[in-house]
């Protein structure tokens, strides 16, 4: 992993990486950020009436748990209007984050972007 000064990683006690999953063909379009330990969770989310798995994953987390050690970030699978779905694939998506990294589902943030 190569480590760049300045960023994300540059508190003590943040580790991050990205890698090509495979969504976008020969890309680096998935990332994740760690905290060695839970961190406050705080967020600023849409007044839109139509929220995406991940947001409403993420208000889950922000507003019921109160904090979080963890975010799996993607790009190129917007997980929009996808319903029920949509919300399991979040969850699934935590859950396998948390079993790597040995942390509790509900403390991994969830984003997606992508076309809608």
């Amino acid at each position: 992993m190569k480590e760049i000064q300045g960023g994300v990683t540059s508190a003590a006690g943040f580790r991050a990486i990205g890698i090509a999953a495979g969504i976008k063909k020969g890309k680096k379009d998935l990332a994740m950020l760690v905290s060695d330990v839970p961190c406050a969770a705080a967020g600023t989310f849409t007044s839109n009436i139509v929220n995406a798995s991940p947001v409403l994953w993420d208000m889950h987390v922000v507003k019921e748990i109160g904090k979080a050690q963890a975010c799996v970030m993607n790009s190129g699978i917007a997980n929009a209007c996808t319903g029920q779905e949509g919300l399991e694939n979040c969850e699934r998506t935590a859950q396998k984050a948390a079993q790597v990294l040995e942390i509790d589902k509900d403390q991994v943030l969830v984003a997606s972007t992508g076309v809608i």
